[in-house]
């Protein structure tokens, strides 16, 4: 009951490692030993007492103050503390107290409810809480993707104006397709135009979503879901099409290229339903919608901005990536 009167210590500094410690009057205790114990402490006070709202509030502003955000885990106190308020609250404001204690990234890797994290989502964008998807790493969306988690994809798109890929590393990526791939074709191979530098690491890591969507199109728990997810990350770019002849020189000589970049070239048309000819830009009405959803994003202001826009509500449907 002294947490309020620790006191923080520097790391050691000479030749020897010493752990942050926290100070008492009568003894130090390492840090991860501390908050190891302080959890399972907090999770035993919930258990005895039952969740209850100011004493779920109390406990969360104790935990940011001492156990701060780690990596999310399943039946974790924060898990049990994130079901309680979908169940029970509607105030963003509560809400946003617990949100700095929720790391997104590992959370959407336990595979949450849709609902449960469009609940968060919601609640972070009416109190302008800034949830880091437009981070320039953009990881949030793409890992998603290419864990083909494809409706959390369309509904983070809904908040995020479109996926980043400038420090995107996509040797990653490419190294996990082994049972993916084509089997006349290796990881080695689809790493050749981006070698080469006939693609651009943007274009490269755009052609690599087009090829993980093909590559996982028939499974099971996702035929049909994914060419609508794919349809709507098109709309949500600014980039030009990919054309058959582009993909066919970027990989003239690689071995059964021709056959396996027309099948995928084909799904690609038939996900997206666009005008694919060789040199035609997007439409000047395209680059209008990817630079407002831009700019609303950047503010927070996606998808809630779109609806105060006076437009018609044929143009609020298209900046919201339905048409």
């Amino acid at each position: 009951g002294r947490e309020n009167d620790s006191l923080s210590l520097v790391p050691y500094t000479g030749q020897c490692w010493k752990p942050k410690t926290f100070c008492f009057n009568e003894f130090t205790v390492d840090d991860s030993v501390y908050k190891k114990s302080l959890r399972r402490f907090i999770e035993q006070a919930l258990q005895k007492n039952g969740m209850e709202m100011n004493f779920i509030r109390s406990h969360m502003a104790l935990m940011k103050r001492v156990l701060g955000v780690r990596l999310f885990e399943a039946n974790s106190l924060e898990d049990k503390i994130l079901n309680f308020l979908f169940s029970t609250c509607k105030d963003s404001n509560i809400v946003l107290e617990f949100l700095p204690l929720l790391h997104l990234n590992s959370w959407l890797l336990t595979n949450p409810k849709l609902s449960v994290l469009e609940y968060v989502l919601k609640h972070a964008y009416r109190g302008r809480y800034d949830l880091k998807l437009n981070d320039s790493q953009g990881v949030v969306l793409n890992e998603c993707f290419f864990n083909s988690h494809f409706k959390y994809v369309e509904l983070l798109l809904k908040y995020q104006n479109a996926p980043y890929y400038y420090e995107y590393d996509c040797g990653i990526l490419v190294s996990s397709w082994m049972r993916d791939a084509p089997n006349q074709w290796y990881p080695e191979d689809l790493e050749i135009p981006f070698q080469r530098g006939l693609l651009s690491r943007r274009r490269y890591s755009l052609w690599l979503q087009i090829f993980h969507a093909y590559c996982v199109r028939n499974q099971p728990p996702l035929h049909g879901k994914v060419s609508p997810t794919l349809r709507l990350l098109w709309r949500s770019l600014p980039d030009a099409f990919f054309t058959l002849e582009e993909l066919q020189k970027a990989y003239a000589g690689v071995r059964g290229s021709r056959r396996v970049i027309g099948a995928v070239h084909r799904f690609y048309v038939r996900s997206i339903a666009g005008d694919l000819k060789s040199g035609t830009p997007r439409p000047l009405k395209h680059f209008c919608r990817t630079t407002i959803r831009k700019s609303l994003c950047y503010n927070l202001r996606l998808p809630h901005g779109i609806e105060e826009l006076r437009v018609p509500p044929k143009l609020k449907a298209f900046l919201s990536l339905e048409k």
